[in-house]
């Protein structure tokens, strides 16, 4: 199940908003984990490299 984008009374998980703070955040916390994997052997460097452009891409958290 997804994350919410932003907080809802009912909704006890933290929100997307809460955990990155803006689309940058959110593109740094991409960039830092799969550089991470890719740096531990789990991912290929273009693959890591295509996660990050791909979260750049996208429209999570952008107002």
């Amino acid at each position: 199940m997804p994350l919410p984008a932003r907080g809802t009374p009912d909704d006890p998980r933290p929100s997307l908003l809460a955990l990155y703070g803006s689309h940058a955040g959110y593109v740094h916390a991409v960039d830092q984990f799969s550089s991470a994997m890719a740096h531990q052997g789990w991912l290929l460097a273009d693959d890591a490299a295509a996660a990050v452009r791909d979260a750049a891409a996208s429209d999570l958290l952008v107002s």
